[in-house]
């Protein structure tokens, strides 16, 4: 992986190819069986699951106020704390709570041996 940091270009790693085609996809995000993969403006990001030290899921809520009322929007969210210390936030959409629920329940699937949940 060249360039920025976590940035991801179709070519530069085979391996990385197969497991980007073949990874299931929840809303902007991509769960393979090595890397986790993630929408960054027209490109993509990832980082490996053996850089992974803990997961959690993020609910963030937005009170608005519109014409009919407030609403509140749920920002959903897979955070990552990589073994060097570094927390990774990645923003799956907002509201999509089942789609969020079958996500976290993939990378359970394929990284069965990683720290769920805060500390």
């Amino acid at each position: 992986m060249k360039g920025k940091e976590y940035s991801y270009k179709k070519g530069e790693d085979p391996r990385l190819d197969h497991d980007f085609e073949q990874a299931s996809q929840y809303g902007r995000i991509k769960i393979g069986r090595q890397a986790i993969f993630w929408r960054r403006g027209l490109g993509w990001n990832c980082v490996m699951l053996t850089d992974v030290k803990r997961a959690f899921r993020r609910i963030h809520a937005v009170d608005t106020k519109m014409c009919c009322g407030n609403v509140n929007f749920d920002t959903q969210k897979l955070v990552l704390i990589l073994k060097e210390g570094k927390e990774l936030e990645l923003v799956l959409g907002d509201g999509m709570p089942k789609e969020a629920e079958l996500m976290y329940g993939k990378l359970k699937e394929f990284a069965p041996d990683l720290m769920y949940g805060k500390a």
